[in-house]
């Protein structure tokens, strides 16, 4: 019963956060950025996105799986949900494009750092220490698995720089976003 009510919970939160693009995008929004946003957002959750990566997740994580399934796996569950936020928050501040692109690019390499910080807490840390439950990926193909977890370490490394240098062209101006990715490498120390 209460698996149940948790599925249903969170269908409840996708369905709410499309009402909230759809009406409750900032006053000056225009028309379409609100729409593009909805659209983006449907993607994002969707088969090709967080929903497709949860199925590959149920069913291709098993130990034995490799490092692009884990790859994959980590791309469309967490780092299309960090991409549509970036990218989201860019269209609502009128960027270019090529300033949503590289907002796309930090988001989704953030995500997927954030997800490999995630394992390694898990295969490192006690409930107590992450306020959440320890050891729920024994079973499952981590970064922690197949690389250890200074390789899985090194790995998130990889992903917070690639993120920082998504950045490249905004200047200071992108300096909070720098230092979250700084803050999700030190998440996993």
């Amino acid at each position: 019963m209460m698996r149940a009510t948790a599925i249903l919970a969170a269908d409840s939160l996708l369905v709410l956060a499309f009402d909230v693009l759809a009406t409750r995008c900032p006053a000056d929004a225009r028309p379409e950025v609100s729409l593009r946003l909805v659209s983006d957002a449907a993607r994002t959750v969707g088969q090709g996105g967080m929903i497709g990566g949860q199925h590959a997740d149920l069913h291709l994580l098993r130990p034995g799986a490799d490092r692009s399934v884990v790859e994959f796996v980590d791309r469309q569950k967490t780092g299309k949900l960090f991409e549509l936020a970036a990218s989201g928050a860019a269209r609502l501040c009128d960027a270019s494009e090529p300033e949503i692109t590289a907002l796309a690019r930090y988001g989704s390499h953030l995500g997927i750092a954030y997800q490999v910080a995630d394992d390694i807490l898990d295969a490192t840390q006690t409930s107590e220490a992450t306020g959440k439950d320890a050891g729920k990926d024994v079973g499952k193909t981590t970064f922690v698995q197949l690389c250890g977890v200074e390789g899985a370490r090194a790995a998130l490394d990889g992903l917070a720089r690639e993120a920082e240098r998504a950045l490249s062209g905004f200047g200071p101006r992108a300096d909070v976003l720098r230092q979250i990715a700084a803050s999700v490498r030190e998440r996993a120390r």
